[in-house]
């Protein structure tokens, strides 16, 4: 059997946004793949991955959500701090 290779690429992406300090394109991209390596297993019952595709949509949105947080919370704590 043979896996997506849009599911390795959402995981992959997934990973790779959590290692950059806004990692947000890198988020969307494991979004996005996600989807994709999805609609291919859908379509292909011999193409493995559907919890690869799920874990890298799953990482791309905790990392969109962390990233929004922290400047909701911090950024204007920061910004009162240095009065910018």
């Amino acid at each position: 059997m043979q896996r997506s290779a849009w599911a390795i690429a959402s995981l992959v992406m997934g990973i790779l946004c959590f290692f950059t300090v806004f990692g947000l394109e890198k988020a969307a991209a494991a979004i996005a793949f996600g989807i994709l390596g999805l609609r291919e297993i859908r379509k292909n019952k011999k193409i493995k991955g559907k919890w690869i595709s799920i874990a890298g949509i799953v990482l791309g949105a905790i990392a969109i959500v962390l990233v929004v947080y922290f400047l909701t919370v911090f950024l204007p704590q920061l910004l009162a701090l240095y009065q910018l």
